[in-house]
C-alpha cells in the first residue's frame, strides 16, 4: 500500500493504528498472511514472495491451499492466510437460461 512497516498487529493493543483505504480493481486479490507464509531465514523475501505470486490466477480457494502447500517454512513457524478477491469485470459475466447474469465460476 505504500505505505511505512508498523508494529505487527496485536504487539502493542493501546498504540493507535493508521486505517488505511484503497481502490481495489474488479478481480483484484487481496492475501493477509502471517510471516509463516512468506519468510525463511535462508531465503530472501522477495524471491520467496515472487514464487508465491506465480499461483495468483488460481480461483480463491484453490490459490489458498496453494500458498498453504508452497510456503518457504519448514513447519515451525505458525501460518494464517485470508484472502478476498472483488467480484470480477461485467464482461465476465454471461448470461444464464433465465436470462439473468451470474459470475462465471471459472473467473
Amino acid at each position: 500500500m505504500g505505505t511505512s512497516p508498523r508494529l505487527p498487529i496485536g504487539v502493542d493493543t493501546g498504540m493507535p493504528r493508521r486505517d488505511h483505504a484503497r481502490h481495489l480493481a474488479p478481480g483484484s486479490t487481496v492475501i493477509l498472511h502471517t510471516d509463516g507464509v512468506t519468510e525463511h531465514p535462508d531465503r530472501p523475501i522477495d524471491q520467496t514472495v515472487a514464487r508465491l505470486a506465480a499461483h495468483a490466477s488460481l480461483p480463491l480457494q484453490e490459490l489458498l491451499k496453494a500458498l498453504a502447500d508452497h510456503h518457504p517454512g519448514d513447519g515451525h513457524d505458525a501460518m494464517a492466510l485470508l484472502a478476498v478477491r472483488t467480484p470480477p469485470p461485467r464482461d465476465a459475466h454471461h448470461a444464464n437460461d433465465s436470462g439473468t447474469h451470474e459470475a462465471d465460476p471459472a473467473a
